[in-house]
């Protein structure tokens, strides 16, 4: 799967399918022992403020998961020694740099990014017009995933359901294929969906 990164002036994001991760670009510790130590303490205690080491910026951080943690779509915090933790390391990001997996139970849709993200502002994680420019090329994105496609089609069902599935099977990125998943539910499809004739 390949990921949507983009990166802040805090943070870089790598949004793929139903996860996000956060790797922050402060330093979130004066110490670093204290690195694994505090995610342990904060999950299984859930207090954050009685935990040394953490500079502001750390709390910061560390109070927007927990916030995100709380989110209607949230499933569960992917960590290191869970066995799919390489899943989401689709991106060019060193796996040994702190960073925050979140599952979600679905990819996010617009508004649950939306709300997702207005915690990352809150948190001073993420600047509004940062959020703006990830917006913009967020869509941008799923645009140039539908335009690789629309072209091959002809608006004939059979035609096009062999064109799309010759397009799958050659397609390694499942990112893609998820998104044109959502795209092909459209009405703008629904004769691929009908009945063939004979």
């Amino acid at each position: 799967m390949t990921a949507f990164v983009f990166t802040g002036k805090l943070v870089q994001l790598s949004l793929a399918y139903d996860g996000l991760t956060i790797y922050p670009l402060f330093t979130p510790y004066t110490n670093n022992e204290y690195a694994k130590k505090i995610s342990v303490l904060r999950d299984d205690c859930c207090i954050l403020q009685f935990v040394d080491g953490l500079t502001a910026e750390g709390v910061m951080g560390l109070q927007c998961v927990s916030e995100v943690s709380r989110h209607v779509s949230y499933d569960r915090r992917v960590y290191r020694e869970d066995d799919d933790h390489d899943f989401y390391h689709q991106d060019t990001t060193d796996k040994d740099h702190l960073h925050y997996h979140i599952k979600f139970k679905h990819p996010l849709s617009s508004p649950e990014r939306h709300e997702i993200f207005a915690m990352l502002i809150k948190h001073g994680l993420l600047g509004p017009d940062e959020y703006q420019d990830f917006e913009k090329a967020y869509i941008e994105r799923d645009y140039q995933y539908q335009s690789v496609l629309m072209p091959l089609l002809q608006g004939e069902r059979e035609a096009d359901v062999k064109m799309i599935i010759t397009y799958i099977q050659k397609t390694q990125d499942n990112d893609l294929l998820a998104h044109l998943h959502q795209y092909l539910l459209s009405e703008a499809f629904n004769y691929l969906r009908e009945q063939a004739v004979g």
